[in-house]
């Protein structure tokens, strides 16, 4: 199940939480919400290891439904962020949604949009799966 777009994550837990085994699909779409690019590298870190981690915590614990965080990438709106930058807030996501009992997925393997891109953050030393 997957709540609204717009919609808090805690949308659907009461009536997934009537459905033994079911899956809340969450999506922190931390690039397009425009409150981010205001944020330093560091904010945006402590955004994902603090707010987000805290949500998946809270979705974990309220009812048994199972949570799935999808279409995440490691990408924002900070400008003039480093490789380093990059990387740091890239394992930081992967990081906290080890926490999703059901798993996570990155946006796509392939894309345009590099940072996009799995293949293209694999090939280029911003994201390595042997931590993920």
């Amino acid at each position: 199940m997957s709540n609204h777009l717009a919609a808090p994550s805690t949308e659907l837990l009461d009536f997934a939480g009537m459905f033994p085994r079911s899956v809340i699909d969450v999506h922190y779409y931390t690039l397009f919400d425009n409150k981010f690019s205001t944020f330093t590298v560091q904010q945006n870190i402590d955004y994902v290891r603090n707010t987000i981690a805290n949500d998946l915590r809270t979705l974990s614990r309220r009812i048994g439904a199972l949570t799935f965080v999808g279409e995440w990438v490691a990408e924002w709106k900070v400008s003039g962020a480093t490789k380093e930058d990059y990387q740091r807030f890239g394992n930081a996501q992967m990081d906290v949604y080890r926490q999703a009992t059901f798993g996570r997925a990155y946006w796509t393997y392939k894309n345009v949009n590099n940072h996009w891109s799995m293949e293209w953050m694999r090939k280029n030393g911003y994201i390595s799966l042997t931590n993920a």
